[in-house]
């Protein structure tokens, strides 16, 4: 999954130092550039909480040794940041990996490897904004021992750019300059929004041929700068880093290592929890009430975070990834719209999840200084019913299923037969899938559930992942918008990042969606650093999509953590992964 947990609420408005805009368009001729605002701020959120979430409370100073413990119900399919979105991914990278940058507890970009934040004071970004200089902190070493130098910053881009997968925004990089080894300067072809938050991860030079990143040694054992590096890997079992020697801020971390344990039975992570076995646990909203009962473990209870949605196939899935032929039943809108109107998500927000921690949304713009108010659709299984006998979608067989009789794109006597595709993980989210394959068969329409493990839902197209390959009809997961929103909406949304064989996978909009309108709106969201006008672009481009339906959008799932006594220096951030700060954990006895 992608699933709850960096990113609870980015409520933010960019301060124009993250607006040294970027189109992600493909490149045009530029308009003339608008004036750039000195940086000064990263984020300027809209809602501000009335304090910066605190470390857990430490009584005492903090203790070196020992381990802590974490459970995941499944191994990661590669360490590599690169290559994989799975939610597991992540938990265990990002204590080994670092970028140029990440984002603090308070919602602000802070340096990790580079020693400042480029901006117009102290000279590191151009007038126009299409020139940023990094400089790199002295003295920092991979943690196989060799030194970090501008040339890595270099290598990942080309590395990126070479794989072909998730490029965006490094496609707009024109070069490179490294004149010496602490100096790196982007050369950008137009502006790029999120130019702080872009090298977010680094690869070292040696990590292998540029040109066959799929086949690295370093996908199974990264070269990082962060805390910690991988000593063991026993698959189906556990994961175990130990301290990096080269870890660059002194005395840290105070961990000796940390240990994932892999335990597909998700409801033995609760109980392992109150056993004392595992120090932090993401845990689903339906077992707060069990965690506040737990004498020797703490709760944090999150706020807004990852929604789950129903992504569908616009494109007919047997075409290799590319847009056209449309999906036989999919394909027409008014079966979108029909499915739209008996998606009861109310049915999973309190018939599964009582009400906790899973609030009803609308739109992809849900949250932040770029939310847009999008009305729900009332449920009505009646003229659901009545929309795709419409379409030409009729039971005339009398078996409870439609078949194509007049229909758009199918042939006919085609059974209206759909595959629901999400991810295994706990028996309420199993359960999800379940009570939409009910809902959808109250209006004539058969599905056929398909669980996957992550690693293989979330994996790349060369792997045969069916979300990226196209390969699929409907699939049930979350996600969410990252810092700067544009990246996002664009990859999901504009129509050249529909990956294809053609393209070899480049690209994120999974659904195929195409649409002439909102390509333009997104471009024009892209080269512009008023706010205010983003905001009236991201509520056409809302508005749009609610139109198209091209994924219904529906239960936001709030972040919550549970994590024992005995652990302390962890920190909520809502802005990074959880385990990203994982220098400051101390274990106490």
């Amino acid at each position: 999954m992608t699933i709850q947990n960096y990113v609870l609420r980015i409520c933010a408005m960019l301060v124009i130092a993250t607006l040294l805009i970027a189109g992600c368009a493909a490149p045009t001729p530029s308009p003339t550039p608008p004036e750039v605002p000195t940086p000064t701020e990263v984020l300027a959120r809209t809602e501000v909480p009335t304090e910066t979430p605190t470390a857990v409370p430490a009584v005492e100073e903090p203790k070196v040794g020992g381990y802590a413990t974490l459970v995941y119900g499944e191994d990661p399919d590669t360490l590599n940041l690169a290559l994989s979105g799975a939610w597991i991914t992540g938990q265990v990278a990002w204590a080994i990996v670092e970028g140029l940058v990440d984002v603090g507890p308070d919602g602000f970009y802070r340096p990790l490897v580079a020693a400042e934040l480029p901006s117009k004071q102290n000279g590191t970004v151009s007038e126009d904004g299409l020139t940023i200089t990094w400089k790199l902190r002295k003295g920092l070493k991979w943690n196989d021992g060799q030194p970090v130098t501008s040339e890595d910053i270099r290598f990942t881009w080309k590395a990126v750019m070479a794989s072909g997968i998730d490029k965006a925004g490094f496609d707009q990089i024109e070069s490179i300059e490294t004149p010496d080894d602490l100096t790196v300067i982007v050369h950008y072809s137009s502006f790029y929004t999120d130019y702080l938050g872009q090298f977010k991860y680094l690869f070292p030079a040696h990590a292998g041929d540029p040109n066959d990143m799929p086949n690295w040694e370093y996908n199974r054992n990264p070269i990082g700068t962060g805390p910690f590096m991988l000593k063991e890997w026993a698959v189906d079992d556990h994961i175990t880093l130990v301290r990096n020697p080269y870890y660059w801020k002194e005395g840290k971390p105070y961990l000796d290592g940390v240990i994932y344990r892999i335990v597909p039975d998700y409801e033995a992570h609760l109980l392992m929890l109150a056993e004392g076995d595992v120090d932090h646990l993401w845990i689903s909203p339906s077992q707060i009430p069990q965690v506040r009962e737990m004498e020797n473990v703490d709760l944090y209870e999150g706020d807004i975070g990852w929604m789950a949605r129903l992504w569908f196939n616009l494109a007919d899935p047997s075409a290799d990834g590319e847009p056209e032929p449309p999906h036989p039943i999919l394909g027409d809108p008014k079966v979108r719209l029909a499915i739209k109107k008996a998606f009861d998500w109310d049915q999973i927000i309190y018939g599964i999840y009582n009400g906790l921690g899973a609030i009803r949304a609308t739109t992809p713009f849900y949250k932040g200084w770029y939310k847009v108010d999008i009305p729900a659709e009332p449920i009505d299984v009646e003229a659901a019913k009545a929309l795709l006998e419409e379409a030409g979608w009729k039971d005339e067989d009398g078996d409870g299923i439609r078949e194509c009789h007049g229909c758009l794109y199918a042939s006919e006597g085609t059974v209206m037969s759909l595959r629901l595709e999400g991810y295994k993980y706990t028996a309420e989210w199993d359960q999800a899938h379940i009570v939409a394959q009910d809902m959808l068969k109250d209006i004539g329409i058969d599905v056929k559930l398909q669980l996957d493990e992550m690693s293989y839902m979330f994996g790349t197209f060369a792997d045969g992942a069916p979300r990226a390959t196209g390969d699929f009809d409907m699939l049930l997961y979350d996600t969410t918008s990252g810092i700067d929103p544009q990246e996002h909406f664009y990859a999901t949304f504009h129509s050249s990042q529909i990956p294809t064989k053609a393209n070899q996978g480049q690209g994120r909009n999974w659904c195929r969606y195409v649409n002439k309108d909102v390509d333009k709106w997104l471009e024009e969201a892209g080269l512009t650093p008023d706010i205010e006008k983003r905001k009236e672009l991201y509520t056409k481009i809302a508005k749009q999509l609610d139109e198209d339906n091209p994924v219904l959008c529906g239960v936001i799932f709030t972040d919550n953590l549970a994590y024992s006594k005995r652990l302390n220096g962890w920190v909520p951030n809502l802005y990074w992964p959880e385990t990203a700060d994982m220098e400051d954990w101390w274990i106490s006895e």
